[in-house]
């Protein structure tokens, strides 16, 4: 579908996110070499704690950022205060993140 040439492309991280991060990195590279357009990775399938090390092995291998969402508030489903949770476990989790891509990585400009 990368062919197609949309304006963001979203990809799954490879080996669900379960492997060590220098090998994500390697697997990430082989997707950046096959999309020519700014891409990102998912959340889908990678464990929580997991997903920070799989989003600098992707951004490191070209991806422009991350979409997330149950890896940062799937913990809090069923909480009795939610909100509460939110601001003290996702919000925090979403700044990791967040940092990992400025840092990392590649400007959605650059392709």
């Amino acid at each position: 579908m990368a062919e197609l040439r949309p304006d963001l492309y979203k990809a799954q991280v490879p080996l669900g996110g379960a492997a060590p991060e220098e090998r994500l990195v390697e697997e990430c590279a082989r997707l950046d070499e096959m999309i020519p357009v700014p891409w990102v990775v998912l959340s889908q399938g990678v464990a929580r704690d997991d997903f920070p090390a799989a989003v600098r092995a992707a951004c490191r291998a070209g991806a422009s950022g991350m979409l997330a969402g149950r890896a940062i508030w799937s913990d809090l489903v069923g909480s009795a205060e939610p909100a509460a949770g939110l601001r003290a476990r996702s919000v925090p989790r979403l700044r990791r993140l967040a940092a990992i891509v400025d840092e990392h990585a590649r400007p959605w400009t650059a392709r």
